[in-house]
């Protein structure tokens, strides 16, 4: 399967203090990655998170984002970054959601 931007809600937890979320107890956010498959945007997303001192609590709402966009409405901001994404290959998060 060839590489395409994958979308979904990823809860976090720190390891350690970090930029992300400081000294929080963890966080929800939409994380945007580009991927071959569901797999691949796990791995990504957990090794992405591990290089932040975070842990990946869970995934939720996992999908391309050609499938989300098809589906529902979708803030111009997450568009925004689904092209980024698509341009340069790096992961980007959205809004973040601290608890």
């Amino acid at each position: 399967m060839n590489n395409t931007v994958w979308i979904g809600l990823v809860g976090f937890e720190p390891v350690k203090k970090n930029t992300i979320i400081g000294q929080s107890k963890g966080a929800y956010t939409i994380i945007l990655a580009f991927a071959s498959s569901r797999r691949n945007y796990e791995e990504k997303v957990s090794e992405f998170l591990i290089q932040n001192s975070l842990k990946l609590i869970e995934i939720e709402d996992l999908e391309p984002f050609e499938e989300r966009i098809a589906k529902y409405v979708v803030e111009q901001y997450l568009i925004d970054l689904a092209k980024i994404v698509s341009e340069c290959g790096e992961i980007r998060y959205g809004t973040l959601h601290i608890f």
